[in-house]
Formats: structure tokens, C-alpha cells, sequence
């Protein structure tokens, strides 16, 4: 689950864009995609529920441990994502 929500979450978008033109020319322009929060969200408990079953018999710990760092970095990623679009800097506005 972590590793699936951490690569699903570059093709999941919810956003929403108003603009604003002038003569043809765009003058105002405004994006904000929330996916990357919902995603960064998903693989942060993906995440530490794969630490919370690295302990269990009968699992791979290493395939675990694994899964648990695709699915933390993930969520630091997508939360990065999102700030930065939120903040401008990348998107179709910026």
C-alpha cells in the first residue's frame, strides 16, 4: 500500500485553477491542486503501519522496512509538491 500510494499519488490530481484574461493576454491566475496533501497523507500512515509490521512473525522484515521508507518519503515528497504548488512556484500558474 505504501509503495503503491507513493507512485499513484504523481498521476492523482485534485485541483481547481481560475484566470483571468485581458486582450487575450492572462493577467491573473490562480491553481491549487490538493492531491498531493491527500496523498501525502495516505502514505504517511501506509508508511508507519509497515513500521508498526516489521515486528510481526511470518513477514519480511526487510520487505517491510522497505515499504515503510518508499511510503515516509513519499509523504515528504508529496507535501513538498504541495507547498510548492500552493506557494506558486511550480504548476500551471508558475
Amino acid at each position: 500500500m505504501a509503495i503503491i500510494s507513493a507512485l499513484a499519488g504523481f498521476v492523482f490530481e485534485l485541483s481547481f485553477r481560475s484566470s483571468r484574461e485581458v486582450n487575450g493576454v492572462q493577467v491573473e491566475c490562480s491553481y491549487f491542486d490538493l492531491g498531493p496533501f491527500v496523498v501525502a497523507v495516505v502514505c504517511l500512515v501506509a508508511g508507519i503501519k509497515c513500521l508498526g509490521n516489521r515486528g510481526r512473525p511470518n513477514r519480511s522484515m526487510s520487505l517491510e522496512t522497505v515499504a515503510a521508507v518508499i511510503g515516509l518519503a513519499g509523504a515528504a515528497v508529496h507535501l513538498l509538491r504541495g507547498v510548492l504548488i500552493t506557494a506558486g512556484a511550480i504548476g500551471p500558474c508558475g
